[in-house]
């Protein structure tokens, strides 16, 4: 007979719902799981105690973590678990997300804010013996996915150096996110050919200061630039490359 393995479950301190960040751990409990006879499995009688972490990348699409190679496989590819511990009456383990990297220098967490994927799920595995020393296994249903926001993704609003450390930053940034994660407003300093670029970005209009110290405005798709008060040019005037006549 087989051991009664209970769902288990992806969370974080202090968060509701499904969306997680990687500044918290993720705790992962599953439990209690039961024996034939109904008795609770505990670290003296468990044989084997352990999970694997699967990433859905799209709907359908799932991949599994392997831990010895820090790399995301197919899910067929035969990996090694990773260990349990016990909590009587359950069993958990604590996943770390932030500073996680796979073999390519990649997060290992990072859920898209605007699609949602890669959505992560864990699935357990246990053995145990009964009174009679009789061993049963059972594994887990996979738990409810969760999505894992990268470092700042779920601020709505920051300042951001690019790269770290600040000594070596040659691009900086304010951002403002709406409700869906989408960045709609930002300001941006940033080292270009020996000068420096800035950006101001909302709505789809764009306001840049070259490095060369021109100005550029740009309207979103199907917008305008409206004045409103006098224009006084102190230059000439060109339209599409060609000089206007001024009086």
């Amino acid at each position: 007979m087989a051991l009664t393995v209970p769902e288990p479950t992806l969370s974080s301190p202090g968060v509701i719902g499904g969306v997680l960040v990687s500044e918290k751990p993720i705790n992962l409990l599953c439990g209690p799981v039961t024996l034939p006879d109904g008795k609770a499995l505990g670290p003296t009688t468990a044989t084997r105690f352990g999970y694997l972490l699967f990433r859905e990348v799209a709907p359908g699409l799932v991949e599994v973590w392997d831990e010895k190679n820090t790399i995301w496989s197919p899910p067929a590819t035969p990996v090694d678990e990773q260990q349990l511990f016990p909590e009587e009456p359950m069993w958990k383990s604590i996943l770390v997300a932030v500073g996680q990297k796979d073999a390519a220098g990649q997060d290992k967490f990072g859920t898209n804010t605007l699609t949602g994927f890669p959505r992560y799920f864990a699935r357990c595995q246990f053995r145990g013996r009964d009174a009679q020393g009789a061993e049963h296994a059972g594994t887990s249903p996979r738990s409810a996915p969760v999505q894992v926001l990268a470092m700042g993704e779920g601020d709505h609003a920051g300042l951001v150096a690019k790269p770290m450390p600040l000594a070596k930053a040659e691009q900086i940034y304010l951002f403002l996110k709406d409700g869906s994660g989408a960045e709609r407003g930002t300001v941006k300093i940033r080292a270009a050919f020996g000068g420096f670029v800035v950006e101001l970005m909302a709505s789809g209009a764009m306001l840049r200061l070259t490095a060369d110290g021109d100005i550029l405005l740009m309207p979103a798709a199907g917008r305008e630039v409206r004045i409103e008060g006098d224009l006084e040019v102190g230059g000439v005037i060109r339209v599409g490359g060609t000089q206007l006549s001024v009086p």
